[in-house]
């Protein structure tokens, strides 16, 4: 009885299990604005890479990679800038910390 009791606890979609708490929430939507950017900066660079990778096994040539290289590897750049920000936006200890 006392497992039963634990998995409702662990799990959200179980129907027995009251509301989802604001403490929750808040921390879904934190990680999907800090994590969703990280994703779709990198996801670029990586498949860029892999392109040049495989020309290279290949023995071809594209320049147009090369040539777009250093612009997506900028995207690097706007998620290292993205990041701090939306951390300061979010974090309610960063908010308290910087009225003092």
């Amino acid at each position: 009885m006392a497992e039963r009791e634990q998995d409702t606890q662990c799990f959200a979609w179980f129907h027995t299990r009251p509301k989802i708490s604001r403490l929750e929430i808040r921390t879904a939507l934190s990680l999907s604005i800090n994590f969703l950017p990280v994703w779709l900066c990198t996801f670029p660079v990586t498949l860029n890479a892999i392109a040049i990778d495989w020309g290279f096994r290949l023995g071809t040539s594209c320049p147009t990679l090369f040539r777009n290289n250093p612009f997506i590897c900028d995207l690097f750049l706007i998620e290292i800038v993205y990041n701090p920000l939306m951390y300061m936006y979010t974090s309610k200890e960063f908010k308290r910390a910087s009225y003092y």
